[in-house]
């Protein structure tokens, strides 16, 4: 057993913690056997599993073996460190080792203000896009990078009385339109808006009504 402070779970992700009365609540028992079921949908969340429980350390340990738990039960050592076990192969470690979070990145613009450029401006800004894009894939922190294509050939699916009813254009009316996107990872938050600032949009086209917007994301799913 070694101490280690909830803080510091915290400080590297997102952390789902339980509270075990004990072995003799049904409810808990239930709870623990059923977050057990779904572990395998923590790694696309990125998030740790604890299970905080006011037993004993050897009644903690035999709530883990009688409910077939591959994350662990804690026993308060004191009312800032609780005593921490799990084996080598429990989504816990995994997730202590201080996975990057991912972000996405979307790169607006504003098409009346870009369309009223002239031609040689905007000639002259779209040049100056491929030293960034390329800066900021050097990093190697860049999962995807795309742009979108014209307005007129996006489309729109609503739910309407059970079916799906497809329109054309945006979601929404909006002067400012995404035209590009991209997904990185990031050991924190300050590393994610240093790569982000590298983007284009977030370092030219004032003119044309650039911008970046970094959103954390909670859930990602790999094929």
């Amino acid at each position: 057993m070694r101490p280690v402070r909830l803080a510091d779970l915290w400080s590297r992700g997102p952390l789902v913690l339980l509270f075990y009365r004990g072995g003799w609540c049904p409810c808990c028992n239930l709870e623990l056997r059923a977050w057990q079921q779904h572990l395998d949908a923590l790694p696309s969340l990125v998030a740790s599993l604890v299970a905080v429980s006011p037993q004993t350390p050897d009644n903690s340990l035999s709530a883990e073996e009688k409910n077939e738990l591959a994350y662990c039960v804690t026993a308060p050592g004191s009312c800032d460190f609780v005593d921490f076990r799990s084996s080598p192969s429990s989504s816990v470690d995994k997730h202590l080792k201080g996975l990057p979070m991912k972000y996405l990145g979307l790169a607006y613009f504003t098409p009346e203000k870009f369309a009223a450029m002239a031609p040689g401006d905007v000639k002259k800004l779209v040049s100056q896009c491929p030293p960034l894009d390329e800066k900021m894939r050097a990093t190697g922190k860049v999962l995807v990078s795309a742009s979108l294509g014209d307005l007129d050939s996006w489309r729109t699916l609503r739910p309407r009385s059970g079916k799906t009813q497809v329109s054309d254009g945006p979601y929404s009316e909006s002067k400012e339109v995404v035209g590009g996107l991209f997904i990185i990872d990031a050991d924190s938050h300050d590393e994610a808006l240093r790569i982000a600032s590298m983007h284009p949009a977030a370092t030219l086209g004032e003119e044309g009504g650039w911008a970046v917007e970094l959103i954390p994301m909670d859930f990602y799913l790999t094929p």
